[in-house]
Parts: C-alpha cells; structure tokens; sequence
C-alpha cells in the first residue's frame, strides 16, 4: 500500500487529480512514490498530485525527455549491481491537457512488475479523465468568480465600514459556493479578530469555535498565500497541516478555504470559507486566488469611499503640505501667508471688551396723581417733561360746586344741632335717637367735603418730573374719582433699563461700568454703572435678552434726561486680545457643538 501522508502537504491543494491518485493508485502494491505533472497549452510542467515519497529528486530532465504521446518506459533505479527497485513513466495526452505519472516501485521480479505496469497504464487514463474534470471545474471556478466578483466590486462603495462589507462578502461567497460558514477576520495590528459570521451569529463572545476560527487566520496569515485544505485527522505531520485539521476538527468542518487579504506588505482581513464534509466540489485553486485578489480591490474600494478619520487627516496633511510647499498659486500662498500673519498679530493685540446693547432711560419711583372726586380740571399748569419744584401746585380742581355742597352740609349740620336741643328739652327721646342718626350721617358728610375741598389744589412735596398724563390738555373737562391725570417721579430716580444678551450674562458682573449714548444726545456720552441682571427674559430679534438695571454715575450730568429716551449702552467686559474678541461667538458656538456630540 502507498504512504499517502505528504500527498496534501506537498501539492498544497485537495484537487480531484490528487483525490483521483490516492483512490486509484493505492490499489497497486509495490508502489512506495508516485508524482503526476500537468501541462495545458505548452506551458510548465505542474505537479498536480504527489502520492507517497517523490521518485525523482528532479524531475526535469524526464519530464523534458517525455513526449506526450509516447507511452510508457520502465527503466531501472540505480546501478546494476545496486538496484534498489524500478522507475516508470508514462505519458498521454487529451484536450487542453497533457499528463506525465512518474512511479516509483520496489525491487521486484519483472513478471509481477509487467502485471503492475498494466494497472499503472489503466490507472492514467482515470487520471487523465480527473484532469480534464478538474480543468472544467477551473474554467467553471473562474467564471463564477468573475461573476461574483463583479458583483462584489459594484457593491464595495456602499459599505461605510468594514463590518458592513464584510457582511457582503459573506453573503456573495454564501450563495456561490453553499459552505457550511463563511468567517471574516479583521487583522488591527497583528493578531486577528472575528469581525462577521454568516447567519448574522454574535461574535463578541469568547468561545471555542471562535479561537478555532481565529487560529485558522493566524494560519492564514503564517502562510501568506490562499490556501484550500481538506481535513485528514492523523495523516499529516506537517505543523502547518497538523495546525489546520486541529482547527477544522474544533470546528466540526471537512474542508476549508483560507483568503488572507493585504493592504501592501500588511494583512488587513483574512476570509474564511468552511464546507462541512470533503465531498462537496471545492473551487479550483487559481478561482480562489482570483476571488482573494477581488477582495483585496473590493476592500482598496471600500477604504477609498468611506476613509477613516486618522487616513482623512493624513490626506488632508499631505495635500495641504504639498499646496503650502509647491509651486503653484504663489499669490493665493502669499495672501494665505498674510491672513496668518495677520492672526497672529491680532492674538497679540490687547483690546478692551465692551458689548453694546439697546437701551432705555426709565424713571423707577413712579407717582399717579389722580382725581380726588368728580369735578371739572382747574390748572394744570405743568406739561410732559416739565419739572415741578417743591411747593407748587401740579393740579387744581374746580371747587365752586364743592364749596357750595359743603355749606350745604354745615347748614344741615346746625339745623339738626338746633332740633336736637330742642329734642333734649322736650324730653322726647325717640326724636332725639332719630335727630341724632341723621346728625351722624352729616358730619360723616362734612368730613368728606372738607377732605375733598383740601384735595383741590394737590402740591408737590419734592421736587418731580412731569413724566406722563395729559391734565394740561384736560382743563376745563370733567373727570371722574381716581381717574389719572398726570404721572411724575423724582429727577434722581432715573435708571437704565438695557437688554441684554444671553450669551453676555456670565461675563458681565454685577457693578462693571459703562457708557451710554442716547440717541436725543449722540455727543454726549453718559457713565452707568451695572446695578444688577434680572431674571426677565424676552425675545428681541431671535435673541434672547435678559433685563438690567444701571444706574446713572452723577445723575447723567448735565443732559436732560426724559422718560422713555433710548440709546446705547456699552459695558466694560474686561481685557482680551482683538482675536479673541472678534472670534468670540465662533469659539463659544464651536464649544456648545463640540459638548453636545459628547
């Protein structure tokens, strides 16, 4: 029997002549080495199957001796007087392919070696028929590589990252070839990793099945080539084919297709395609190499479409070092050269901050002078805006009807004081409770004219600021009690109200000072002083603003300040750089979108 242990070691693939030759040669005893060559088309002699120990250390020189249709020669090993067996050619031909078996026997007697030469002959045709076989097989392979590869390249640029294609992969490799699964590695430095499985399996989890399939692509990656292996436990004693049928045993498979891919001299990806038995019809060798190199673009694509973060960086470093550095658009470098210049010295500058904001000038301490009670306007000699000194009269009403009313109400008075004395003399005490009640009744009545009468002529107290009303344009007209006719306030109660925006609240603390510029005086700047921010807010110009009060620094000076006058406030923020201070918003923008990806 042949020792068929190096058969798989050597050829490095499970074709079907090398399964042809352990099923048809180990039939024929005497045998300890046999090595079958192809050729197609004129061109190198390959050995397609190696069956025990190699008969010729080189082959070339028979092989190149060895006409195709020649037939058979025997001729012994050796020298005569040491023979140690018998070598035996033979060569045949058929389409596209051309056969040579080289075998080599034991010492034997020429009568048992005719009868072995014979089922040698009849053996070579069935080789023969497994070539051809197997190089339909490879044409078939190619093809529907080709196919699946085209497919493959058309779909590489919609993946967006590595486990998106390689979950196409997964699936054209799937229904090409029905294997049992089909893995994908990624290799991040040097050790692999499982990255996708077929039927959408988890792979985070630590598990024997996934070392096995990791340690298939370290193998992978140890052989640096596309390797196609059927699993013979036992038979092998070569590390690399022992390490291979240890994995596919883990894995309960028969048979597997190794796919390392490389990004230049680095192993980015191996593939990793596992049929359950070795009896399903394996690619060809040469379709798995065409399908490893269509990865490998597939991937190139893939990388090209949706670069990472660090490659776009890189591009952009090289394409801005080689736009900077190079020849061309010398006047855009130049004026790249001075708008950076011109950064630099603006971080250097120094520059006060003073944001300005809209605002208005508003008397605090507000008054209502009202109507005492319904009557006619008498004076009201002072207008919107006049000052009223201390002492004077501000608003006057008609009191002829009310002086009448009053001693109307005193006649009233005695009238009843005299009854009520006659009342106490007579003795009639029922008259007297009932000239009393209505005695009551009209002294509450002459209180209230005299009241009233004391509130005709209404007298500032302080001195005030007609701020608002329209009693001067009433006099003479009829108003009723407590009807308002006139709003004042004291001089020194006029503060600023400003508004201001959001993103200057945390910068502006409380008692910074400013300037404001009213718009009645644009040549006259007044000093404020920030009192506090108040927690009213509103909507100016699709910007939130919040209310504050300043107050005016020596009372405005000498401008005459009005109710309702606005302007513009500017408060000191402090020291900053020109930069700083003109990229402000860009920078506090920048940072709200940089924390909110956090």
């Amino acid at each position: 029997m042949l020792d068929q242990g190096s058969s798989r070691a050597k050829t490095g693939s499970p074709g079907g002549v090398a399964r042809a030759a352990r099923r048809h040669l180990q039939e024929i005893d005497g045998i300890h080495g046999c090595s079958i060559f192809l050729r197609t088309g004129g061109e190198s002699w390959i050995e397609a199957a190696r069956v025990g120990t190699a008969p010729l250390a080189d082959p070339g020189p028979v092989l190149q001796a060895t006409e195709p249709d020649s037939g058979g020669t025997v001729r012994p090993r050796g020298e005569a007087e040491e023979q140690d067996g018998w070598l035996a050619t033979y060569a045949c031909v058929g389409p596209e392919v051309e056969l040579v078996l080289i075998a080599g026997f034991k010492p034997i007697d020429p009568g048992p070696l005719q009868a072995r030469l014979e089922k040698l002959e009849a053996k070579a045709g069935w080789l023969l028929v497994a070539a051809l076989r197997e190089r339909s097989q490879q044409k078939g392979d190619i093809a529907q590589g080709l196919e699946m590869g085209g497919a493959i390249l058309q779909e590489a640029p919609s993946a967006r990252n590595r486990l998106q294609l390689a979950h196409q992969w997964i699936a054209r490799l799937e229904r090409a070839f029905q294997p049992g699964l089909v893995a994908v590695c990624r290799v991040p430095v040097a050790t692999p990793s499982l990255l996708a499985l077929s039927g959408g399996a988890v792979v985070d989890r630590n598990s024997a099945q996934r070392t096995a399939l990791e340690a298939l692509a370290a193998a992978a990656m140890e052989l640096r080539a596309v390797r196609i292996h059927v699993a013979e436990a036992g038979q092998d004693t070569d590390p690399d084919t022992a390490q291979l049928d240890d994995a596919l045993e883990r894995l309960g498979a028969g048979a597997c297709m190794l796919l390392p891919l490389y990004d230049g001299d680095n192993c980015r990806s191996v593939v990793i395609v596992l049929w359950n038995d070795a009896i399903t019809p394996l690619p060809d060798m040469a379709a798995a190499e065409l399908i490893g190199s269509i990865l490998e673009s597939a991937m190139s694509i893939q990388q090209r479409a949706h670069p990472s973060l660090l490659r776009r960086a890189g591009t952009w470093l090289a394409d801005t070092a080689a736009a900077l550095f190079g020849r061309r658009g010398l006047k855009l470098k130049v004026a790249l050269l001075v708008a950076v210049l011109v950064l630099v010295a603006a971080s250097q500058i120094p520059s006060s901050v003073a944001p300005a904001f809209n605002a208005t000038v508003e008397a605090r301490d507000r008054r209502i002078v009202s109507a005492p009670f319904d009557g006619f306007v008498a004076e009201a000699p002072f207008e919107l805006g006049d000052t009223v000194p201390a002492g004077d009269v501000i608003v006057a009403m008609e009191d002829t009807d009310l002086r009448l009313e009053l001693a109307q109400a005193q006649a009233e008075q005695a009238r009843l004081e005299t009854e009520i004395q006659a009342a106490r003399a007579d003795r009639d005490t029922a008259r007297l409770r009932e000239l009393a009640a209505q005695l009551e009744q009209v002294d509450v009545r002459v209180e209230l004219l005299e009241y009233q009468r004391e509130q005709t002529r209404q007298v500032v107290d302080t001195e005030t600021v007609v701020i608002g009303g329209d009693a001067w344009e009433r006099v003479g007209g009829r108003v009723r009690l407590g009807e308002p006719l006139l709003e004042v306030a004291e001089p020194g109660s006029f503060a600023v109200r400003a508004r201001i925006d959001e993103g200057w609240v945390a910068d502006l603390p409380d008692g910074a000072s400013g300037q404001l510029l009213l718009s009645a005086f644009p040549e006259t700047p007044i000093p404020v002083r920030l009192e506090r921010v108040t927690s009213q807010s509103s909507m100016e110009e699709g910007v939130n603003v919040f209310t504050s009060w300043m107050t005016l620094e020596d009372g405005g000076g000498e401008v005459a300040l009005r109710d309702g006058m606005r302007g513009i406030v500017r408060v000191d923020a402090g020291e900053s750089t020109l930069l700083a201070e003109y990229t402000r918003g860009l920078r506090r923008w920048f940072s709200t979108r940089l924390w909110a990806l956090q």
